[in-house]
């Protein structure tokens, strides 16, 4: 779903963070009231866009707490950003 990569690639552009950040962002900014996105799907999307080589995850570990994965958006991923941005405006807005 374009959407959600919009939205990770979107949020990682300012600055990296693990998954669990970037779904407390998400709550944070009510994003999940305009589009379907839930907790699982944000994990599921991070790994993804990993693989497509659009993110780069480094495991690192903060004091006391347990090792995370902490992402950041490639060239690439910089790329497929501008992109879908420029999909997204090209697309007519509907209202209900």
């Amino acid at each position: 779903m374009a959407t959600i990569d919009l939205i990770v690639l979107g949020i990682l552009k300012k600055e990296p963070m693990g998954a669990y950040d970037i779904q407390k962002l998400v709550e944070y900014r009510n994003i999940s009231k305009w589009v379907k996105i839930s907790t699982p799907s944000i994990y599921k999307k991070a790994i993804q866009l990993e693989e497509k080589g659009f993110i780069k995850g480094e495991i690192v570990k903060e004091g006391k707490m347990p090792e995370k994965a902490v992402y950041s958006l490639t060239d690439e991923g910089e790329k497929e950003f501008v992109k879908l941005m420029m999909e997204t405006a090209s697309k007519p807005i509907h209202f209900f």
